[in-house]
């Protein structure tokens, strides 16, 4: 049975600059991509597709890259085991930290972790990795993410 075809990551950022950078490194990965300037924007494109993963920014005008992950996670059945990445400027809360291990999102931290954050998203976009997600969200196993903290300790 051939596998099908990869579902493309959705970047959410309201940073132009930001969204360009992920949108060119995961194309030269050979990882489709779409992106978003806004959580509303998100919502609207994967009502209509699949996706292999998100990554999300945590401030963003409108709705916050945490609204949009606990949607996703309370409503969206479809994304039930689609992995939600975090990456962002801001100095995390553990208040805030808690949340996204809640909605078992990891955690990356702009600009120091874009080469492990890049690293996770090749591993989760490989077509391979998101039929065996799909078969244990089928069978009820629920969301693939950690909910880690891959920050650098000194930072």
């Amino acid at each position: 049975m051939p596998l099908p075809d990869p579902a493309p990551v959705l970047v959410v950022d309201d940073d132009d600059l930001v969204r360009s950078i992920l949108l060119s490194r995961l194309e030269r990965l050979s990882i489709p991509v779409v992106t978003a300037a806004s959580a509303e924007e998100a919502l609207a494109k994967i009502e209509v597709m699949r996706v292999s993963a998100l990554v999300l920014d945590l401030h963003m005008p409108g709705q916050s890259g945490l609204v949009l992950a606990e949607f996703i996670r309370l409503f969206g059945a479809h994304l039930t085991g689609v992995p939600i990445l975090i990456f962002t400027g801001t100095s995390l809360t553990p208040e805030t930290l808690q949340l996204a291990r809640r909605f078992s999102a990891d955690v990356f931290s702009k600009p120091n972790d874009l080469n492990a954050l890049l690293q996770r998203l090749a591993v989760l976009a490989d077509p391979m990795q998101q039929m065996l997600r799909m078969e244990r969200m089928i069978s009820g196993s629920g969301p693939t993410g950690s909910g880690s903290d891959h920050r650098d300790p000194e930072s």
